[in-house]
C-alpha cells in the first residue's frame, strides 16, 4: 500500500513552468524533473497550436494530450503554464498556478517580453520557492518574498566588521601621511645627497647620477665574460664583492697589438682554425682583462641596438607581481663591405629565453654564443634587422627595479617612490596617478616636478639612483574621493642598460677575423608598468 502511493507521488508531479507569447516564443522555463531541454521546448512551443485548436473557446484552463496536462493562465499578453503529469492533483495545480501567478509581479512592474527577460532570475527563484522536485511547497507569497530578501544576521555583522576595518585603515594611513609630512618639515628627506664620484661597481647601471652614461650611444667593450650594463635583477640583497677599483676614462677604442690578436684568436677558434690551447693561453694575455673605452655609435659601418621592456603590476603597498622582460636585438649594416660578421656575446642570465632569427647559425649562438648568418652570409644592408629575441622565463629571478606606494585618505593621497636597486639609474622617471573625476586642489612633491592634464597628476622626476633613490608628493583634491579614486596608476622610465645581460664582446669579420668597430645603443624602458 505505501509502495502504491510512493508510486503515485512520483507520478503526480509539475515537470515544468514556463512564460510563452500566443506565438510560442518561450520567455522563460523551468524545470522541475530530470527532463531535458529539447523536451521542455517542444511542450511549450507546441501549447499555443493546441490552445488555437479549439480548446482556446472552452471555459476551462487545462488542455490534456496523450503524456502530459497543460494547466495555463493568461497574464496580460502572455500565458503562463505549468507543464504536468496527467496523474497531477489538478486541484493542487491550479493553486499553484495562481500562486506563480501574483508572485510575478511582484518582481516584475510592467508585465511584457522585455521586462520579464530582463528579471528571469527573479521570477525563477521564486518559482523554485513555490515547487520543489515537482511537488508544491505550502508557502505564502510573504513568506517566499522573505526567503528571497535572504538576510543574514551573519552577512550584517560581517558588513559591519569590514566597515570598521576600512575606517581602521584610513585612519591609519592619514596617521602615515602626516608623519611624513613631519619628517619632511623637519627636513629628514628621502635617501640624502649620494656621492658622484667617478668610481662604479661592475655590471652597475652606475653609482653616479650620469657619470656611466654619459653619452646614450656609447658603448664600453668588457672582457670576455663581462656582462652588460645590467640591473641586478636576482633577488638577493646580499652584498657583492667588487672588483679592483681602476679608473676608467671616456674616449675613443684603443686597438693595441695584444687586443687584436685576442680578438683574432677567438674568431679563428669559432672557425676551428687554432687549437683551445692557443686560443686560452692568448685570451689569458693582461690586455683582455681590463674593459676598453667606449665607440661612439654615431659614424661607425655597423649599428647595433638593444631594446628592452619590462613589464610589472604593483600592488598599491608596494609589492610587484607578474614581472616580465622582453628584448630584441637589432643589427643594422650601413656599410656593404662590413656585411660579412660575426657578433660575439658575452655571458647571459640563465633566466632568459633566446630565440634566434631563423637565417642565424643557432648551433653556433647556442655553443659559443656567437650570432652569424648561415653558411657564413653577409647581412642585409641598411635595415634593423632583428637577429635575436629573448624573454623572461624564471620571473621570481627579477624584481621591479622601482616600487611605488600609496597612502590614501578621504580626500589626499601620499604617493611614494622607492628605488629597489641602487646600482641602477633609471632616467624621465614618471609617475601618472588618476584623480577618479575629482577636481584638483594641490600637490606638493619632495623632488622632481608635476602637471595635471586630462584629470591625472603627472609626477616627473628627471633621474632616479643612489643619490635621489626615494620620493614622495602629497596630492589634495577638493572633494572627498574613495581609494579607489588613484589607481590605476602608470609608472614609465628608460634606462641604459638591459636585465637579461645581454652584451656585445666583439665584432670581427667572417673573412679577416679582425676586429670590425660597431656602435651600440641599449634602451630599458617600462610597458605596461601598473599600480593597481
Amino acid at each position: 500500500f505505501f509502495c502504491s502511493i510512493l508510486q503515485n507521488s512520483e507520478r503526480m508531479v509539475v515537470i515544468a513552468a514556463g512564460i510563452v507569447n500566443k506565438q510560442g516564443k518561450i520567455i522563460l522555463s523551468r524545470q522541475f524533473t530530470d527532463v531535458s531541454r529539447i523536451r521542455i521546448e517542444g511542450l511549450l512551443s507546441a501549447f499555443p497550436k493546441l490552445l488555437g485548436g479549439g480548446n482556446g473557446n472552452k471555459q476551462c484552463t487545462f488542455i490534456e494530450t496523450g503524456s502530459v496536462r497543460y494547466v495555463y493562465q493568461p497574464v496580460e499578453d502572455l500565458l503562463l503554464v505549468l507543464v504536468t503529469t496527467k496523474n497531477s492533483n489538478i486541484v493542487e495545480d491550479l493553486a499553484t498556478l495562481r500562486l506563480m501567478g501574483q508572485l510575478i509581479p511582484e518582481y516584475v512592474q510592467t508585465i511584457d517580453e522585455a521586462s520579464i527577460a530582463a528579471q528571469a532570475f527573479e521570477v525563477l527563484f521564486a518559482f523554485d520557492e513555490v515547487v520543489v522536485c515537482g511537488h508544491r511547497e505550502h508557502n505564502t507569497i510573504e513568506q517566499i518574498m522573505t526567503y528571497l530578501e535572504m538576510q543574514s544576521h551573519e552577512e550584517e555583522v560581517a558588513r559591519e566588521e569590514k566597515r570598521i576595518q576600512e575606517k581602521q585603515a584610513k585612519d591609519e594611513a592619514r596617521r602615515r601621511q602626516m608623519e611624513i609630512t613631519q619628517k619632511r618639515r623637519e627636513g629628514g628627506g628621502y635617501g640624502g645627497i649620494g656621492s658622484h664620484g667617478m668610481g662604479g661597481s661592475a655590471g652597475g647601471v652606475g653609482s653616479g647620477r650620469g657619470d656611466s652614461y654619459e653619452d646614450p650611444n656609447s658603448y664600453a667593450m668588457p672582457a670576455d665574460d663581462t656582462p652588460a650594463p645590467r640591473f641586478a635583477s636576482v633577488v638577493d640583497d646580499t652584498p657583492k664583492a667588487s672588483a679592483p677599483s681602476k679608473l676608467r676614462t671616456l674616449g675613443g677604442m684603443s686597438l693595441g697589438k695584444a687586443r687584436k690578436a685576442d680578438i683574432s684568436s677567438k674568431v679563428l677558434q669559432e672557425a676551428g682554425g687554432l687549437p683551445a690551447a692557443a686560443a686560452a693561453a692568448t685570451s689569458a694575455s693582461p690586455a683582455s682583462t681590463g674593459a676598453s673605452a667606449p665607440v661612439a655609435a654615431t659614424s661607425e659601418g655597423i649599428q647595433i641596438r638593444i631594446d628592452e621592456k619590462i613589464s610589472a603590476t604593483l600592488n598599491r603597498d608596494g609589492g610587484a607581481t607578474n614581472v616580465d622582460v622582453r628584448g630584441d636585438l637589432f643589427l643594422t649594416v650601413t656599410d656593404a663591405a662590413l656585411a660579412s660578421v660575426r657578433l660575439l656575446l658575452g655571458r647571459v642570465s640563465d633566466d632568459f629565453n633566446f630565440r634566434t632569427h631563423p637565417n642565424v647559425n643557432k648551433n653556433l649562438f647556442t655553443s659559443d654564443r656567437v650570432l652569424a648568418i648561415k653558411d657564413n652570409k653577409p647581412y642585409p644592408t641598411h635595415q634593423a634587422l632583428g637577429i635575436l629575441k629573448w624573454r623572461l622565463q624564471n620571473p621570481g629571478s627579477v624584481r621591479a627595479p622601482i616600487s611605488v606606494t600609496c597612502w590614501p585618505g578621504d580626500s589626499s593621497a601620499t604617493v611614494e617612490f622607492e628605488l629597489e636597486n641602487l646600482q641602477a639609474t633609471l632616467k624621465n622617471v614618471v609617475i601618472v596617478i588618476p584623480l577618479g573625476g575629482a577636481p584638483f586642489a594641490g600637490a606638493e612633491p619632495t623632488t622632481g616636478a608635476f602637471h595635471v592634464d586630462q584629470g591625472n597628476v603627472f609626477w616627473s622626476i628627471p633621474v632616479v639612483d643612489s643619490g635621489c633613490s626615494s620620493g614622495s608628493m602629497d596630492v589634495s583634491l577638493a572633494a572627498e574621493a574613495t581609494d579607489a579614486s588613484f589607481f590605476p596608476m602608470q609608472v614609465h622610465f628608460v634606462a641604459n642598460a638591459n636585465i637579461a645581460g645581454v652584451s656585445i664582446a666583439e665584432v670581427a669579420s667572417t673573412e679577416s677575423g679582425m676586429p670590425v668597430r660597431f656602435g651600440l645603443e641599449m634602451t630599458l624602458s617600462a610597458e605596461d608598468y601598473i599600480v593597481s
